[in-house]
């Protein structure tokens, strides 16, 4: 029975392995705890048996590490991984817009009343601009490590999330202009009622 491929998860596993070189289970889960992308889980329940599934499919190999007291087990990518992890990473990329969480709410954000719709534009912008710091600070930690794709990846992430707090704001504005407008435009077509014609309008008596 043949294997299925790697999934996406897999293959980011095998590439922190691979940068990493011999390390734990658990320096695997701080690459995800400190990931800027929300996509994949770090949670011990998920990476530890994907470690074991991938050591079993012999993508990994573990040895004993004996320079402590804690017993541990120290994975490196084998030869068969890296095959693995290059073709996965020269492969083409599957077409459509990447997700984007705050995209995909706009298109239902008329369900929230006005004022919940500037809250959520405003929690948004600042979400964006906590994640451009902390991008900022992986940026450095890469450069000063040397992985220069490491760097080139967080300087797109960075234009990207950059584009994104410009969208926001735009949308904010857009936002602000159309509720002056609603505010100073006229009802058309709206009935006037006897007390509200001008007086040029009503009959004099004699």
């Amino acid at each position: 029975m043949a294997q299925r491929k790697p999934s996406e998860l897999e293959h980011v596993v095998l590439g922190v392995v691979w940068k990493e070189g011999a390390c734990t289970p658990h320096v695997v889960r701080t690459h995800f705890a400190s990931s800027r992308n929300s996509r994949f889980s770090g949670s011990a329940g998920a990476i530890y048996p994907l470690v074991q599934r991938l050591e079993r499919r012999g993508l990994l190999r573990s040895v004993e590490d004996r320079s402590t007291r804690q017993r541990r087990r120290l994975y490196r990518i084998t030869a068969r991984g890296e095959t693995t992890l290059a073709n996965w990473v020269g492969s083409e990329l599957a077409e459509g817009v990447p997700h984007d969480p705050i995209r995909l709410r706009l298109y239902f954000l008329e369900v929230l009343s006005p004022t919940k719709r500037a809250e959520f534009l405003a929690a948004a912008a600042n979400g964006v601009r906590h994640e451009i710091a902390c991008l900022a600070a992986d940026r450095a930690r890469y450069a000063a490590a040397g992985w220069d794709y490491s760097v080139h990846a967080t300087d797109g992430a960075l234009a990207i999330a950059h584009a994104q707090l410009e969208w926001l704001a735009s949308l904010s504005a857009a936002r602000r202009s159309n509720a002056r407008g609603k505010r100073t435009r006229r009802p058309e077509g709206r009935l006037v009622s006897r007390t509200q014609r001008p007086r040029s309008h009503l009959k004099t008596s004699k």
